[in-house]
């Protein structure tokens, strides 16, 4: 029986490893100048290496001659340690040994010297899953680890680690692996095990993936398996479901023109090929968002009815989570989204989309604001790994930044966004502090005008109070004497 690819082609030094390179230059750095930690937390999504590098750590500090921070590979402590039978070198499982009986075991034995090696490595997977009771009986071995024994603990999910463990560990984030860089290394794989495909099917492959190296060989090695010949784009997308871009933009169209034979014909189709109702949303939803982004063809036609729609799909998604009727759910809930969307008035020009861009761009110019490149990472997290509804409320937000407070302010008809931003700051502040290390405030305003829409004065007097108390100044709208929202 051969082995699958992403077991066959595991780096087994740290150069060969694909991304994350901070990690590789804090982790080389650590071994040349002999100040390695005693415990690493590994953080991040699932398939970006964090396994695979807690290897490469055990071997090249085990390894009989490393060189300039990387293992030989070539040694018998490093060979046995890639076949998994090296007695200094335990992994487990804390998914399915999450309780106080096992770690109990490791505390028992840290004491011991090394068997064979210079170092014994512990590397605990999924280490978030242990029990609180199990959490607090490591908390003592890491507070006073004997000097030749090596923690790795590695986590999808930081959120559910207790403080105490945070604060006794140094963590390493390892992040979603770009587009480009899989689609490399597929290349390179692919050419290596002799697989025809064409570099459309191993791009959209790499989409397919989100960033998970693993996933993205775990994908090729099924359209390898797929037949004879070159393998197409038009393969790779019925082997993985993938819905073509000209059915999301039918479906919009269908519901649009309240056209319900063209709906239930669309609704066939995905039961026909076994689709997921939740993916077919969220593939809509996401093209809809790019739509207006890119002022497309979608967007020349319906405007900013997208957007309206955009916010229906997100609540019929909600539902569809929580219900075992998912067929009898979508069908009705795109019915009445349909029977409530506005039919399609005139179209936008582009006189008036240049117009919108143009308005947009003096907008971010005026704003005494900083760009944030830490809400992308934030936005990018939830979508992958995180919160669904947090992202979206994130999308509908016009996020600016002043000092460390991040306002996230509400347009009319999204105070549903508001409100569940509003309900998870900490969490945000959390997470931002995580993916960016470093601790800001975030502040959602809701309002029926636009900040820079209200007189200058206003504006002034309003960011001052945000930035004096930030998280703790909730606004929202509210009439007037005269009975005028503000």
């Amino acid at each position: 029986m051969s082995e699958v690819l992403y077991r066959k082609y595991r780096p087994k030094t740290f150069s060969e490893m694909v991304g994350q390179e901070h990690v590789k230059r804090i982790l080389k750095n650590a071994v040349k100048n002999n100040s390695v930690a005693h415990a690493y937390i590994f953080s991040g999504p699932r398939g970006t290496g964090k396994t695979s590098c807690a290897r490469i750590l055990a071997k090249v500090l085990n390894c009989s001659n490393p060189h300039d921070g990387e293992p030989c590979n070539k040694c018998e402590n490093c060979l046995e340690i890639d076949s998994g039978n090296f007695m200094d070198v335990v992994e487990m499982d804390a998914a399915s040994n999450r309780g106080i009986d096992e770690i109990r075991k490791i505390r028992d034995r840290v004491s011991y010297l090394p068997a064979k090696g210079k170092m014994k490595v512990y590397i605990i997977d999924e280490f978030h899953m242990l029990t609180r009771e199990a959490f607090n009986a490591l908390l003592k071995t890491l507070e006073e680890p004997p000097p030749h024994v090596l923690f790795v603990l590695a986590t999808t999910n930081l959120e559910r680690v207790p403080e105490t463990i945070l604060s006794r560990c140094q963590i390493l984030d390892f992040k979603l692996i770009s587009n480009d860089l899989v689609f490399e290394h597929l290349k390179k794989i692919s050419k290596l095990e002799g697989i025809e495909i064409t570099d459309e099917a191993l791009k959209i492959i790499s989409e397919k993936a989100s960033g998970s190296l693993r996933d993205s060989l775990a994908i090729l090695e099924q359209v390898q398996r797929y037949g004879s010949g070159k393998i197409t784009l038009e393969q790779v997308r019925e082997i993985l479901g993938i819905v073509p871009k000209e059915l999301l933009e039918k479906f919009v169209e269908a519901m649009f023109e309240k056209d319900l034979d063209l709906l239930f014909e669309i609704v066939q189709r995905l039961i026909m090929e076994n689709k997921a109702f939740e993916t077919f949303i969220l593939e809509t939803i996401e093209n809809l968002l790019f739509s207006m982004k890119e002022k497309s063809d979608l967007y020349r036609r319906y405007g900013e009815s997208l957007i309206d729609l955009a916010d229906e799909l997100t609540k019929l998604l909600r539902d569809l989570k929580y219900t075992d009727e998912k067929l009898t759910i979508f069908e009705v809930g795109i019915l009445q989204i349909s029977k409530n969307l506005p039919k399609l008035g005139s179209p936008v020009t582009e006189k008036e989309i240049q117009k919108e861009i143009t308005v947009e761009t003096k907008n971010k110019d005026s704003r005494e604001t900083e760009k944030d490149e830490g809400i992308e990472k934030l936005k990018d997290y939830l979508k992958n790994e995180g919160d669904l509804d947090l992202w979206v409320a994130l999308m509908y937000a016009d996020i600016s930044r002043q000092g460390s407070n991040i306002v996230l302010e509400y347009k009319k008809d999204h105070k549903l966004h508001f409100e569940i931003a509003d309900s998870k700051i900490e969490e945000l502040k959390l997470l931002y502090k995580r993916l960016n290390g470093e601790d800001v405030v975030f502040s959602p305003v809701y309002l029926e005008k636009k900040v820079d829409d209200l007189p200058e004065e206003s504006v002034k007097i309003l960011k001052k109070v945000l930035s004096i108390f930030p998280g703790k100044v909730r606004i929202e709208k509210r009439g007037d004497k005269d009975g005028e929202e503000i």
